[in-house]
């Protein structure tokens, strides 16, 4: 009786305490996965923070090369400026010299240029300087600018080539003059002449030019105007005859027409 009432007891006992170690064991278990999930949410966040900081990093350097890169463009541009303006300047007959009052006004007419149009400073710079080849003065250059850019702009062209095709233009037709207002109108009439027959006839305005260069200063000497040979050029080039080849045409036809063969 003795031996089956401890028994009883014993069982009793581990039954009372099964409970509260199951309820103990169920806590810690709990426990021990919320802790675990805290920990990965927390390492979870300390991944973010880190990529985010990898990030601002990576972009603060890739900032530091585009600003870098912007500036040294910058300075490379504005060097190239300066030296253009420096190479025009050097060409003039006057002999303009950096510091002076004319040097500041072709360098003022570039940058207003270059500010007001689809042409950069550089670019206009570059212009002034054909201009400057082609023998015009510097007051000439500054007031024939705008009339090149027109003419750049309606063909199409950089705004050094058609200052070229513009400059010897009036020297093909004899239309140079040491007068600058009557310059200027000149200019002003081969841009105009030269725009209008490229848009008006089967040609552009590099063909023209080259038919300008090869037959130009015969027609000139044979009495031609620009605009009759502007014409002929552009019903040529409608019948598919273009460029030197039209040109070396009307030169032979007027230098025929000067002395005519038996």
């Amino acid at each position: 009786m003795a031996g089956r009432f401890s028994v009883e007891t014993i069982f009793k006992a581990v039954d009372k305490l099964t409970a509260p170690v199951s309820r103990m064991q169920n806590s810690i278990g709990k426990f021990t996965r919320s802790a675990s999930d805290g920990l990965g949410r927390l390492n979870r966040r300390f991944s973010k923070v880190s990529d985010g900081i990898k990030k601002v990093g990576r972009n603060m350097l890739i900032g530091a090369a585009v600003i870098g890169g912007a500036m040294t463009s910058v300075v490379a541009t504005g060097a190239q400026f300066e030296q253009s303006i420096v190479n025009a300047s050097a060409k003039f007959p006057e002999g303009i010299k950096r510091g002076t009052a004319a040097f500041q006004a072709l360098e003022n007419a570039a940058r207003k240029t270059g500010s007001t149009t689809e042409f950069t400073a550089s670019q206009s710079a570059e212009a002034l300087n054909f201009l400057a080849m082609a023998g015009f003065s510097a007051e000439n250059s500054i007031a024939a600018l705008p009339g090149v850019v027109d003419l750049a702009t309606a063909s199409a062209l950089d705004l050094g080539t058609a200052t070229d095709i513009a400059s010897d233009s009036l020297g093909a037709f004899n239309l140079m003059t040491k007068d600058s207002q009557q310059l200027g109108r000149n200019l002003q009439r081969v841009n105009d002449v030269i725009a209008k027959t490229a848009t008006s006839a089967n040609t552009s305005v590099t063909d023209l030019f080259e038919a300008i260069k090869d037959g130009g200063p015969v027609a000139t000497t044979a009495g031609a105007s620009l605009e009759t040979f502007a014409a002929l050029a552009g019903t040529l080039a409608n019948a598919g005859i273009k460029g030197s080849r039209a040109g070396t045409t009307l030169k032979n036809t007027f230098l025929s027409i000067a002395a005519p063969s038996n």
